[in-house]
């Protein structure tokens, strides 16, 4: 009988260790955060080769679920997001033209794999579906303008790197590229198209 016990005893403590070792994860289960950082969007007329470029602040909301899977963690992850970057050209299609796009909001949905170099510290890759809703004001400076809004889809790639302050808190470096699809002006195609590259900080808490 205190053979069966001891065994029954054994059996349930080995049965919980997972579970134990799941709840101490520093990246495991639902997060929520924000991110602040250097933003540089770049345009491109695909008709002349010419692309100008301008840096802002890029700013937002991050929200994810991660499964910590021991040395691997792998979740899924969202943003939602603005920035203060406006790109200007001039000279796009005709000479003393000028062509401004802005984002606006600015939206990613993805996954996300990192390997743990310590229980306190991940590094991570990115990668996802991305949309951008961005204004186009043009003016060729002879009599023709507008200004009009497009939602452009893409793809974000990124990685960096993630520290946990405490079991709830961890704090993150990241670089991620954007690319966007072509601008269209009332389902026209106006050659012109974006990327941005940015450089974010982050902190997000686990609940």
């Amino acid at each position: 009988m205190k053979t069966l016990t001891a065994l029954a005893v054994a059996a349930a403590a080995f049965a919980a260790t997972p579970a134990l070792a799941q709840d101490e994860s520093n990246f495991a289960g639902p997060y929520f955060g924000g991110y602040v950082g250097y933003d540089h969007v770049t345009i491109n007329e695909d008709t002349t080769g010419t692309s100008g470029s301008k840096d802002g602040v890029a700013f937002g909301a991050i929200a994810g679920y991660n499964i910590d899977m021991g040395n691997v963690v792998l979740g899924i992850e969202g943003e939602i997001g603005d920035a203060s970057t406006r790109a200007s050209e001039t000279d796009v299609f005709v000479l003393g033209d000028q062509a401004t796009l802005s984002a606006n909001l600015d939206l990613f949905i993805g996954a996300r794999a990192g390997v743990k170099v310590s229980d306190k510290a991940l590094v991570y890759v990115k990668g996802g579906y991305a949309n951008t809703k961005v204004n186009l004001a043009y003016d060729d400076n002879d009599g023709f303008a507008y200004d009009e809004s497009d939602d452009l889809s893409g793809f974000r790639i990124g990685g960096g790197v993630e520290i946990a302050a405490t079991d709830r808190i961890s704090f993150r470096a990241e670089y991620r590229y954007s690319q966007y699809s072509e601008y269209k002006y009332q389902g026209v195609a106006t050659g012109l198209d974006a990327n941005r590259h940015q450089v974010v900080f982050g902190a997000v808490g686990r609940f």
